[in-house]
């Protein structure tokens, strides 16, 4: 019955916060003294390189606006605050809503050699995986790097992420001009990954796109490809806003740059929904009666896992099934077949994997 109600109104945010606080009244005692002894504040630093212009401004979260500036790098710290009161609340809910305050807390820029010094000793000697993390649409410079620390929160600390934050705005209204400003970004974004290759070393690096982000990450990385030789280890594709001619255009570019390549994909996806229906062609990143396949990439559809995020889109952040086969993919280096929680499925004579954990 819950769920039913839920479904009704998830168009109604109001709803959700008025169910939010009368379900969280119904929190014991106990819980309370379980929240008091496990709660705790984490502060996350990340590396960041953006082309977004710089603003001079002493808010840390407005540092970077979104119009196209030059190349600024540097490093961006994210504090996590738990709202006891939320995440009581969250024990009652079958949908995810937030349970933490996230803020920038402090940015340090610095100069591109300075900055690949840092990132070379953040990574180190002691295994750690270096992933190149770009964004998709509807996200500004703060929400990006709250993101980006999520991320590497969850993923853990043998996992260094480095994230690219194009101009895009937090604005659902301006997904053309994200679109635009994203295609002038290529060439920043494939000087950044050259800057990763150059620190780390060709096949050491993973690349992980996320939406509309997909499509200038492997743009970049197809002017890269002429060198004729594989620079990346693992490419992962996150619910990626392509159409499959433009993906197939650029795949066998992909193919010879990258060790292996997934993708992630989801019949849950809101967004993605909503994108098939402006451009009149279904997205990669779709599953269901839209599931395309590919010959190289593995295909990961995580319709069955809880969709926890309302708009079933951005479940590299929230969803813990999804992160931990990321861990398993970054950290072991594992294919799909050695990794727990998938089983192998077949569609028009191509195999792909499907969530198995809750089955």
């Amino acid at each position: 019955m819950l769920e039913k109600t839920i479904d009704a109104f998830r168009g109604h945010p109001f709803f959700l916060v008025a169910l939010i606080l009368v379900m969280s009244l119904s929190s014991t005692r106990a819980d309370e003294k379980v929240e008091a002894g496990n709660s705790q504040n984490l502060t996350v630093e990340i590396a960041f390189a953006t082309n977004r212009q710089h603003k001079d401004t002493s808010d840390l979260s407005q540092r970077f606006g979104d119009e196209i500036g030059p190349l600024s790098f540097g490093t961006c710290s994210v504090k996590f605050t738990p709202v006891k009161f939320l995440k009581r609340a969250a024990r009652n809910i079958p949908i995810r809503f937030p349970t933490e305050k996230e803020d920038i807390v402090d940015l340090q820029q610095m100069d591109e050699e300075e900055f690949w010094f840092e990132v070379r000793q953040r990574v180190g000697s002691k295994g750690k995986k270096a992933v190149f993390y770009i964004h998709g649409y509807k996200m500004d410079f703060d929400k990006a790097c709250r993101r980006a620390a999520l991320m590497q929160r969850e993923l853990g600390s043998n996992v260094s992420v480095l994230l690219f934050a194009w101009p895009s705005q937090d604005n659902l209204a301006m997904y053309t001009r994200d679109e635009t400003l994203l295609k002038k970004s290529v060439e920043d974004i494939a000087r950044v990954l050259d800057g990763m290759l150059e620190t780390f070393g060709d096949g050491q690096v993973d690349v992980v796109g996320h939406s509309l982000g997909t499509r200038g990450v492997t743009s970049a990385i197809a002017n890269l490809e002429q060198r004729g030789q594989v620079l990346f280890d693992e490419l992962v594709l996150i619910a990626p806003d392509m159409d499959s001619h433009d993906f197939e255009d650029v795949l066998p570019h992909l193919s010879r740059a990258a060790s292996g390549i997934t993708m992630y994909v989801s019949e849950n996806d809101s967004p993605l929904r909503i994108s098939r229906e402006v451009h009149g062609e279904p997205r990669i990143g779709e599953a269901g009666e839209y599931l395309s396949l590919f010959d190289g990439v593995e295909t990961i559809d995580i319709s069955d896992f809880p969709q926890w995020d309302i708009y079933g889109h951005n479940y590299h952040y929230f969803n813990e099934h999804v992160i931990d086969d990321l861990r398993q993919l970054f950290i072991q280096g594992t294919r799909a077949a050695q990794r727990s929680g998938l089983e192998k499925k077949m569609r028009d004579g191509k195999h792909y994997w499907q969530s198995s954990a809750l089955k």
